[in-house]
């Protein structure tokens, strides 16, 4: 998957982005996250918006489900409930095509092929 400053503008297509991404590094109490998230139809900024659909950790905890969206040309996580407000969680390295690469709280997400 090799792109150019041009497809970036605005010429990816859904091809150019993986069904699947994991996130993986967040710290204990954000553990709920570290996992796969799958894509959506929808599109957030041009880009498809990466859904985790709630579920229970270890059969006991519940985690809120989520979403990793492109907004405002910045890769962010939203969790259910905030209603789109940014929870804190975004990408930190350089390059706004994908989300993949360094999140803030030491998280990290790759695609899956």
């Amino acid at each position: 998957m090799s792109t150019t400053a041009a497809q970036c503008n605005g010429n990816l297509t859904d091809n150019d982005f993986p069904n699947k991404i994991k996130m993986s590094g967040l710290p204990f109490v954000l553990q709920g996250w570290n996992t796969t998230f799958s894509k959506t139809k929808d599109l957030s900024d041009g880009a498809p918006i990466y859904r985790l659909e709630p579920y229970s950790l270890y059969f006991t905890i519940p985690i809120i489900g989520g979403s990793v969206k492109k907004v405002n040309g910045k890769w962010i996580f939203v969790r259910d409930y905030d209603f789109g407000v940014n929870s804190g969680l975004e990408k930190v390295s350089p390059g706004n095509c994908f989300p993949f690469g360094e999140w803030s709280y030491g998280a990290k997400i790759v695609p899956i092929y």
